[in-house]
């Protein structure tokens, strides 16, 4: 290497150390030298802020740097002189995400349309006013390929969404709008007076079927479970889910908060995927026949009009990664989880006992860092062989070495059984959780009976480094004790609750 070439004169140690720098930074770094503003401009024009409030970029400032722009954050009420550059806007060749946020009015002046749309792979919609012309530009980025759109009410010509004269029985012989999309996300959205005599959730499940290489779906009508009308339920997981063949190959990832789904159709779910990274489905029902499909190494296919069966690369248990399901899902379906999911690092489930994982496989889902279930204690914990159950089900929990949030008690006490929880002290098995270096967050959320002496404080605080948060515990009535203990965590900075 030539001795005399000065390290911050190549433009690749430059944009290294770029990627360490926030925007202020990079902004005094331009003026240091020619090489530092030509390898440094581009980041600090990726992406834009054009806001009523913070303040936007110039006319001329947008034509000088339009070759860079790959993004473009819209944030208010837009204001009506930043439209007129927006031929720079529509020439750049490097624009690849929209992301509008418009927690204010809609802008009425506000044209997506007018974007170079065909480079766009991004588009994110908050609190948005839809009409025509953004459905017109969401069918011209034909390489979209991540949608996300929330709180939105749309009056739009639903026609020019699907492309169909209302013949959304006939989809699939169409060509798909999105044919590059993998991921789609459907937050409180809403579609006024849709065709007769569709409702808003179907023609929003045919929008998934309009997203054929789809990995992963949102669909959260944003309503509490409870509330929700059944068909309502039927109508988006009809259109996007049961209408054959079997489109959605690649979908891994499936994220529905509020949607109620029975345990015989989230098994008919199960049975078409090949492969499951993340299953979130807090209102729905996991029972044994979901559970054979996890474990299972056949697959269902349809094939004119008959269900066929073939081996699964991988069996479901073997691939995800994070799994939430009902806290009233059958018994013994957190053990047969635990005890099948290797890669599964984060999970809320329901209810497993001591008395199952005493007499259960050994856990096999080493790699948690989340755990929030109800462990319920189905023994006697006053006597020698309650005692030594419990030990086991701690010495599992134990195993756990990764884990950063512990909540042992999601079920609140309404929906419990007779039986109390896993008593967490060291007479009773707390030593058994020494291996937990990474635990952050302990929760006992809705039990009250978990109690603390000074012997467990002091030995949570010496043996659990990275503890920040304890929850519901209850400390020894007495007064030096209880002053003890605070003194222990507080010089730890410990919060209790």
């Amino acid at each position: 290497m030539n001795n005399k070439v000065n390290l911050l004169d190549l433009p690749e140690i430059i944009s290294h150390v770029g990627r360490f720098l926030d925007q202020n930074d990079h902004l005094i770094c331009i003026r240091v030298s020619k090489i530092f503003y030509s390898t440094l401009i581009r980041s600090i024009w990726r992406t834009i802020l054009v806001s009523s409030v913070q303040g936007y970029p110039s006319g001329e400032a947008l034509q000088n740097n339009k070759k860079y722009i790959e993004g473009i954050r819209l944030y208010g009420d837009i204001p009506k002189e930043y439209w007129s550059c927006r031929d720079v806007i529509a020439s750049s060749s490097s624009l690849r995400s929209s992301v509008n946020t418009v927690h204010a009015r809609p802008n009425p002046t506000l044209k997506p349309h007018q974007l170079h749309n065909s480079t766009i792979t991004r588009i994110h919609l908050t609190r948005y006013s839809v009409s025509d012309e953004l459905w017109q530009t969401l069918l011209g980025c034909t390489n979209l390929e991540r949608l996300e759109i929330a709180y939105t009410r749309t009056n739009a010509n639903i026609d020019l969404f699907f492309q169909l004269p209302f013949n959304f029985q006939n989809s699939e012989a169409s060509e798909h709008i999105f044919p590059n999309m993998h991921t789609l996300s459907i937050r409180s959205v809403k579609i006024i007076n849709p065709p007769y005599p569709y409702t808003s959730s179907y023609c929003l499940g045919m929008l998934v079927r309009e997203c054929p290489g789809l990995c992963a779906l949102t669909f959260d009508d944003g309503t509490e479970s409870y509330k929700i009308e059944q068909p309502k339920h039927n109508d988006f997981r009809r259109a996007a889910f049961l209408q054959h063949p079997w489109a959605l190959t690649n979908l891994s990832e499936l994220c529905m908060p509020s949607m109620i789904i029975k345990d015989e159709e989230l098994a008919a779910l199960l049975r078409q995927m090949t492969e499951l990274r993340k299953l979130q489905v807090p209102s729905c029902e996991l029972g044994q026949l979901s559970l054979q499909e996890l474990l299972t190494e056949k697959q269902g296919i349809l094939s004119n009009g008959h269900t066929m069966r073939k081996t699964r690369h991988r069996r479901l248990c073997e691939t995800v990664e994070v799994l939430t399901f009902n806290v009233q899902s059958a018994d013994g379906i957190v053990q047969a989880i635990l005890s099948n999911c290797p890669r599964l690092k984060r999970m809320r489930g329901s209810k497993v006992t001591v008395t199952e994982i005493v007499n259960g496989s050994r856990w096999v889902s080493t790699n948690l860092t989340d755990l929030n279930i109800y462990l319920e204690a189905d023994v006697d914990q006053e006597t020698a062989e309650g005692m030594a159950k419990s030990r086991i089900a701690s010495k599992q929990l134990g195993k756990l070495t990764r884990l950063r949030y512990l909540d042992l008690t999601r079920q609140s006490p309404r929906i419990r059984g007779k039986n109390g929880q896993l008593d967490i002290k060291l007479r009773a098995g707390l030593d058994e959780l020494v291996n937990l270096k990474n635990l952050t967050w302990l929760w006992f959320r809705y039990d009250g009976s978990q109690r603390l002496d000074f012997e467990d404080a002091t030995w949570i605080v010496n043996n659990w480094p990275n503890i920040e948060f304890l929850s519901h515990f209850l400390i020894d009535d007495d007064l030096s004790v209880s002053t003890s203990v605070d003194s222990l965590f507080g010089s730890r900075n410990i919060i209790r609750s």
